[in-house]
């Protein structure tokens, strides 16, 4: 009773009827896309794909860059424009390969194809794939893409990562490659009860590199 005399006594907030007045908000609808121009589409990927650090990309949220290049995709979509998305795909793949073909980071190259997998996995949920489909809540099944049918941009970007993946994979290996024997004989001497320390004549560098040669690979 208090809280009430309260709110009707407060001019503020009452009507000249002394009922508290009620403001509905609007319920937002969020479209999910990103209006650009076309000529800006070369900065977009340049700023997103070319220029984006790992250092910057773990502050994000996660595979937020592969969400926004969907989201320029759902806009060219929506304005119906067939030229748009096909330059728009076809250099965001090149932009990706181009991280790959030159020496590049092994951080920068997992950001960008997980960012890829996100781009791919897009496409199919919105894309009228059926597999997909049938997990999408209702909501994001009225938000498929209305104008393009992109599943050859799925195969492409498919292919691109799966040659991605290859790059990666033979990075790692080379990048672990001077640390696998090492640290095999190591721990097969240490089991059978070897110890191998080197004489006090030798570099107490090279014994402290022994001793951490299993922890390093």
């Amino acid at each position: 009773n208090g809280l009430s005399e309260s709110v009707l006594s407060s001019n503020d907030s009452t009507t000249s009827t002394g009922i508290a007045s009620v403001v509905k908000k609007k319920a937002n609808s969020y479209q999910g896309i990103l209006k650009h121009k076309h000529s800006d589409e070369s900065k977009i990927l340049q700023r997103l794909v070319l220029d984006l650090t790992p250092r910057t990309a773990i502050t994000l949220l996660p595979s937020l860059p592969g969400y926004i290049v969907f989201m320029c995709v759902r806009y060219t979509d929506l304005v119906n424009a067939d030229n748009q998305v096909k330059t728009l795909l076809t250099n965001f793949i090149l932009s990706v390969k181009k991280i790959y073909k030159v020496p590049n980071k092994m951080e920068m190259r997992i950001l960008w194809i997980v960012n890829s997998i996100t781009v791919h996995n897009l496409l199919k949920q919105y894309g009228g794939n059926e597999e997909y489909m049938q997990y999408n809540t209702q909501l994001q099944n009225q938000q498929q893409l209305k104008n393009f049918d992109l599943s050859e941009y799925r195969t492409v970007i498919h292919e691109a990562i799966i040659f991605m993946y290859e790059v990666l994979m033979r990075q790692i290996q080379e990048s672990i490659k001077q640390l696998i024997v090492p640290a095999i004989l190591h721990h097969d001497e240490t089991a059978r009860g070897k110890n191998r320390r080197v004489l006090s004549t030798d570099s107490p560098s090279v014994d402290s590199k022994i001793a951490t040669e299993p922890q390093s690979l």
